[in-house]
């Protein structure tokens, strides 16, 4: 079993199944073990000593909630990268994530990616250092820069905090709100914006210039929008006010008051390329155009495609000729 399964490389495969192996065989096959799983259980069981010689281990999980204890907890000495994604964490990083962690003394990678809900206390630097000083292997820990935005929505009694390592390495960046201190992140396609408070235009220059690559853009805001155009210093003869996508394809305006509506497609505040996709209201798109008859939007939409809701039967020639494509959106 061990000569064929090591005697080649299997791009191409998907599944495999493993019948009455020895445990010893199992640990000398693989060294290296990237799955999926439903939820975090099952990645307990595979680090209940069953695969002791795993090296590197990459974990993408369904969900993580407070799970029962498994009663192996030695350290896992020989691990040296661990890859954590999860999409849905409930209540149980500390009795779950700290104790794997701090079995794992000898990592030189390490990678966690998840959103918590659920807690009454926002996971803050000190907790991150008290995983990680243990960890005296770990490539690059004093080079590794954090960065934490944190935030309280009142009117939805929540709060939020983002802490991420820098340079950022994911290529999807959510739920930006004004705290948002800017940065450069070259590797991000997909950017959310969401906020009680309102957008000014120069929050959108700095979105614009730490996502240059950005591909698909979100804005969720009912609030009006503040200082709607860029204020630029005496003396200062560049146009500071145009806010350019390059690569944005993608862009959803569905969520949104119609000032927003407005700063993305007048062409004084707002260059868009050719064949972007645009989601958003059709009546608030209706009044920000003026029925779609508006020189100053013309330019923006002449790029747009279009995707109108089902609560529209069809449009007319005028609307149509107005935007570089048209069509209904595919449920």
């Amino acid at each position: 079993m061990a000569r064929i399964l090591l005697s080649t490389n299997y791009p191409n495969l998907y599944g495999l199944g493993l019948h009455n192996l020895e445990q010893k065989m199992t640990e000398h096959l693989f060294s290296e073990l990237r799955v999926s799983l439903e939820n975090f259980i099952d990645c307990l069981y595979s680090r209940d000593g069953r695969f002791n010689l795993l090296r590197t281990f990459h974990v993408n999980i369904n969900k993580i909630t407070r799970s029962q204890l498994i009663e192996n907890k030695g350290k896992l000495l020989n691990l040296r990268c661990f890859v954590l994604y999860c999409d849905l964490f409930r209540n149980a990083y500390d009795e779950s994530i700290v104790p794997l962690l701090d079995r794992m003394l000898n990592l030189e990678e390490l990678s966690l990616t998840f959103e918590i809900v659920g807690r009454n206390k926002f996971i803050d630097g000190n907790n991150l250092k008290d995983i990680i000083d243990h960890m005296i292997k770990l490539i690059c820990r004093q080079m590794k820069i954090f960065k934490a935005h944190s935030e309280i929505f009142s009117m939805a009694r929540v709060g939020r905090c983002h802490i991420y390592s820098y340079p950022y390495q994911l290529k999807m960046y959510e739920q930006i709100t004004n705290n948002f201190s800017g940065g450069l992140f070259e590797c991000v396609c997909a950017v959310s914006l969401f906020d009680e408070r309102p957008f000014a235009h120069a929050f959108f220059l700095r979105i614009a210039q730490s996502f240059p690559l950005m591909k698909k853009l979100k804005l969720v805001n009912l609030k009006p929008q503040n200082n709607k155009q860029c204020r630029k210093p005496e003396h200062d003869d560049r146009d500071c006010s145009i806010v350019k996508y390059p690569h944005l394809n993608n862009l959803d305006l569905f969520e949104v008051h119609a000032n927003y509506i407005e700063q993305f497609l007048m062409d004084t505040k707002t260059c868009l390329p050719y064949r972007v996709v645009l989601v958003t209201n059709h009546q608030l798109l209706e009044n920000v155009t003026h029925n779609f008859k508006s020189d100053t939007t013309r330019i923006n939409c002449s790029k747009i495609y279009y995707l109108y809701s089902d609560t529209v039967c069809s449009l007319p020639e005028h609307v149509k000729d107005y935007f570089f494509n048209t069509g209904p959106i595919m449920r």
